[in-house]
C-alpha cells in the first residue's frame, strides 16, 4: 500500500471497528430490555384464610301470640266474674304444651277450688285451616253437669287467630258456660285487633319423627342399654285439652311413648317435640334441674320430678328436644344414654 494511502486506511477500520463495537453494545443493552408485550412477573396470592365454623347454640324461642302474656286474653278478676269462682292462672303445665309455642301460639289455663275451669289455646290460623274446619263442626260442644251448659268446648277464628277452649261454670254462677264463652271471645277479638297473628316459621334442622312408636323402637337397642327388650306404645294425650292443642301435637309432630317389656315389670316413657329446643333454658331453671351429658346434645338438664320416684331427662340439640322419663331403678347415665338413642333415632 502507498505511503500516502496508510493514514486513510486506518481511519476508515477505525470507523468501522467504532460501529462494530456500538452495534454490539446496542445488541447487548436491546437483550436487557424486556420485550414490550412480555407479561409482568407475578407472585401467588396468598391463600384465603378459612373462616371458623360458628358455634353451636339453642334456638331463641319463638315470637309468641300476645307477646306471650295469657292476661292480655283476659284477667284473673274478670274471668273470676264470667264463672262463678275465684280463677288464678296455672303455672306448672305439662312440657307438650310447648307444641302450642312452636307453632307461635299461646297456651292458658285457669284453675280455681271448684269445678270452674277455663282452657284457651290461640293459635296463627294459616296453615291450619283443615284442622280449624273439623273442630268448627262440633263447636260448641256442652257435657255434665247441671244445668247442661256449665262445661262446654268451644273454637272459632277472630282476626286470623284459632281460639279453641274449655269452659267450666261454677255451680250456682250467674252465667253458663256459653255465656262465659261469649265474653271471653269478644275479649279475645279486641285484643286480636291491636295484634296480627305471625306464624312461626319451621327451623332447618327441625325433626321429622315417626308416626308410630314401634318405628322408634326398631331404632333404639334397649337390651344394650336396660338388658332387656322394650317395646314401645304410643301414649294417649289424656284429659281435657282444647282442639287447638291436639291439632298443635300433631302439627309440629309430636311423638309420646311409654316402653315397657314384655311382662310389663320394668318401664320408661320417651318424648320427642320436633321446634322445642329453646325449652330446654326454662328446664334448666327449674328448681333441682342439674346439667347432665347426653351424647349429641348441645345442652342437656336432669329434674327429678314432683312424685320423687321418678327423673327426666331433657335434651336438645338447638333445635329439637327430647326427654326419657324413668323410675328409680334405671340410674341417670342409663337415662342420658337412652336419651341419646332417642333422639339419633328420631334424626334419621
Amino acid at each position: 500500500m502507498p505511503q500516502a494511502e496508510l493514514p486513510r486506511y486506518i481511519l476508515a477500520m477505525t470507523r468501522i471497528s467504532g460501529a462494530l463495537l456500538a452495534g454490539i453494545l446496542l445488541a447487548a443493552l436491546t437483550g436487557c430490555v424486556p420485550a414490550a408485550d412480555a407479561a409482568p412477573p407475578t407472585s401467588e396470592p396468598p391463600s384465603p384464610t378459612a373462616s371458623a365454623e360458628p358455634e353451636p347454640t339453642v334456638m331463641a324461642k319463638p315470637t309468641l301470640a300476645f307477646a306471650g302474656a295469657c292476661e292480655a286474653l283476659v284477667d284473673d278478676a274478670t274471668l273470676s266474674d264470667l264463672v262463678g269462682d275465684d280463677m288464678a292462672i296455672a303455672v306448672e303445665k305439662s312440657e307438650r304444651v310447648w307444641a302450642v309455642g312452636v307453632l307461635g301460639g299461646l297456651d292458658c289455663i285457669w284453675l280455681s277450688d271448684s269445678e270452674a275451669y277455663v282452657s284457651l289455646d290461640v293459635l296463627p290460623a294459616a296453615g291450619l285451616e283443615a284442622q280449624v274446619s273439623r273442630a268448627g263442626a262440633d263447636s260448641p260442644y256442652c257435657y255434665g253437669g247441671e244445668p247442661s251448659e256449665s262445661r262446654c268446648s268451644f273454637s272459632t277464628v277472630i282476626d286470623g287467630y284459632w281460639l279453641s277452649g274449655i269452659v267450666g261454670v261454677a255451680n250456682g254462677s250467674a252465667n253458663t258456660a256459653l255465656d262465659a264463652i261469649d265474653a271471653i271471645t269478644e275479649r279475645v277479638a279486641d285484643a286480636a285487633s291491636a295484634a296480627a297473628p305471625v306464624s312461626a316459621a319451621r327451623p332447618d334442622g327441625t325433626w321429622s319423627v315417626p308416626a308410630e312408636c314401634s318405628t322408634l323402637a326398631d331404632a333404639v337397642d334397649t337390651t344394650g342399654i336396660l338388658g332387656a327388650t322394650f317395646a314401645a306404645e304410643q301414649e294417649s294425650v289424656g284429659g281435657e285439652v282444647t282442639s287447638g292443642f291436639i291439632a298443635a301435637l300433631h302439627a309440629v309432630g309430636d311423638l309420646s311413648c311409654t316402653w315397657a317389656t314384655p311382662d310389663y315389670a320394668r318401664w320408661f316413657t320417651s318424648e320427642l317435640l320436633p321446634g322445642a329446643g329453646w325449652a330446654i333454658s326454662e328446664l334448666a331453671a327449674r328448681a333441682g334441674a342439674a346439667p347432665v351429658t347426653v351424647d349429641g346434645a348441645l345442652q342437656a338438664v336432669a329434674l327429678p320430678l314432683g312424685d320423687g320416684q321418678t327423673t327426666a331427662v331433657y335434651a336438645t340439640d338447638g333445635v329439637n328436644l327430647a326427654w326419657v322419663t324413668v323410675p328409680l331403678e334405671i340410674d341417670q347415665t342409663q337415662a342420658a344414654t337412652l336419651t341419646s338413642a332417642v333422639m339419633a333415632a328420631a334424626s334419621r
